[in-house]
C-alpha cells in the first residue's frame, strides 16, 4: 500500500511540475509577443539625409550622391528653367517614388531639342543620341491588333485611347521608344537609389511603396518592349514604307538595344533584390511571404492580417511569353 501511495504522490508531483512548466513556457510566449509588439522597432542604419519635404535642393541633393544620370538630367531640366515641383505638387515629403517621377519626366524634357524630325536621346552624361524621325502611323491605328491578354495597363494612355498630342501616338514607334526610354531611367533611378532608401525606411508600409513602385517600372518594361514590336510587326504587315524606314535608322536601334539590354539587368537586379529584402525584413521582427510574380506579403508577430504588394506577374507574364514568339524574335533579331 506505501508503495502505491508513494507512487501516486510522485505522479501528482510530476504532473504539477509539468503543469507548472507548461505555464511558464506559455507565460513566456504570451510575455515575448508582448515585448516585440510594444518595444520601439528596430532601425535599419540611420540617413545622412533626414526625412523633409521634396524640393528642388533636396531632390538634386539625393540624386548628387546616388543617381549621378538622374541627377544631370534633373539638374539640366532645373537650369533651363523647368519647375520640377509640378510633378509632385511642392507639398510632400521626399519619396522614392516622387524622385522617379521627376527624373521620369526630365527625361522626356531632354529628348526636346527643339526639333520636331528628330529626339534627343539620352544615354549617359558624355553620350546623346540624335535620333532622326521616319515615316510613322499614328500607334492608335494598331490597337485593334493587339490581342486581350496584351492589354495591360498602360493599353488604354498609350494605344487605344491616346491623346491627339501624345508622343506614343504622333510619332509612333519613336515615340514609343522615348516612354520606353523613360520608364527605364526611372527603373533606374529606382535601383540606384536602394542605398538611399535602405537608410530612410524600417517598416514593411515603408517598404510597400518602392516595391509597387519598381514593380509598375518592370511592367512597362514588358509593355513598352511589346508595344515597340508589335508597333513593327503590324507596320511590316501594313506599311512596309514604314517598317523599312525605321529598320533602317541606326540611331533607332542603337538607342533601342541598348535601353532594352540595360532595363533587362534592373529587372534582374530587382527581382535578386526582393530575396534579400525577405532577409532584411525578418531581421526586424516582420513575416514575409514572396512568391515570384504573384505577392509580397508582409506581417509582424502580432498582426491577423498580412499586408499584400500585389506583383504584376499575371500582367508581365502573359507579354513575355508573346514576345517570346518566332514573329517577334524575328522583327527583334532584325534590329540588332
Amino acid at each position: 500500500m506505501d508503495g502505491k501511495k508513494d507512487i501516486n504522490s510522485i505522479k501528482h508531483w510530476l504532473l504539477m511540475g509539468l503543469v507548472a512548466v507548461g505555464g511558464l513556457a506559455v507565460f513566456a510566449i504570451i510575455a515575448m509577443v508582448l515585448m516585440i509588439k510594444f518595444m520601439p522597432e528596430k532601425k535599419l542604419p540611420d540617413s545622412e539625409i533626414e526625412h523633409t519635404v521634396a524640393s528642388e535642393e533636396t531632390i538634386l541633393s539625393v540624386l548628387e550622391k546616388y543617381d549621378p544620370d538622374g541627377y544631370f538630367l534633373v539638374d539640366t531640366g532645373i537650369k533651363n528653367g523647368d519647375d520640377v515641383g509640378e510633378y509632385y505638387d511642392h507639398a510632400f515629403e521626399l519619396t522614392a517614388s516622387i524622385i522617379d517621377t521627376v527624373v521620369h519626366e526630365e527625361f522626356h524634357m531632354f529628348t526636346k531639342d527643339g526639333n520636331d524630325n528628330e529626339e534627343r536621346m539620352y544615354m549617359n552624361k558624355d553620350d546623346y543620341v540624335i535620333v532622326p524621325f521616319t515615316e510613322t502611323y499614328n500607334t492608335i491605328e494598331m490597337a485593334e491588333s493587339v490581342p486581350e491578354n496584351c492589354r495591360t495597363i498602360r493599353y488604354s494612355n498609350y494605344i487605344s485611347e491616346p491623346s491627339d498630342e501624345l508622343a506614343a501616338n504622333r510619332y509612333g514607334a519613336y515615340g514609343l521608344l522615348n516612354e520606353f526610354c523613360a520608364y527605364y531611367w526611372g527603373m533606374n533611378n529606382d535601383m540606384a537609389l536602394l542605398p538611399w532608401y535602405e537608410s530612410q525606411n524600417n517598416t514593411a508600409g515603408e517598404w510597400e511603396i518602392w516595391i509597387s513602385l519598381t514593380e509598375s517600372n518592370k511592367l512597362a518594361y514588358a509593355e513598352f518592349k511589346y508595344y515597340i514590336l508589335h508597333y513593327l510587326k503590324y507596320a511590316k504587315e501594313n506599311y512596309p514604307e514604314v517598317y523599312n524606314g525605321i529598320m533602317a535608322n541606326e540611331e533607332f536601334k542603337r538607342v533601342y538595344n541598348e535601353t532594352e539590354g540595360r532595363f533587362a539587368e534592373d529587372i534582374a537586379a530587382y527581382e535578386e533584390k526582393l530575396k534579400d529584402l525577405k532577409k532584411v525584413l525578418s531581421g526586424i521582427g516582420i513575416i514575409v511571404k514572396y512568391n515570384e510574380n504573384e505577392v509580397f506579403e508582409v506581417r509582424k508577430l502580432w498582426e491577423e492580417v498580412p499586408t499584400s504588394i500585389e506583383l504584376h506577374g499575371d500582367m508581365y507574364l502573359p507579354l513575355m511569353e508573346e514576345l517570346d514568339k518566332p514573329e517577334y524574335k524575328e522583327i527583334e533579331d532584325a534590329l540588332k
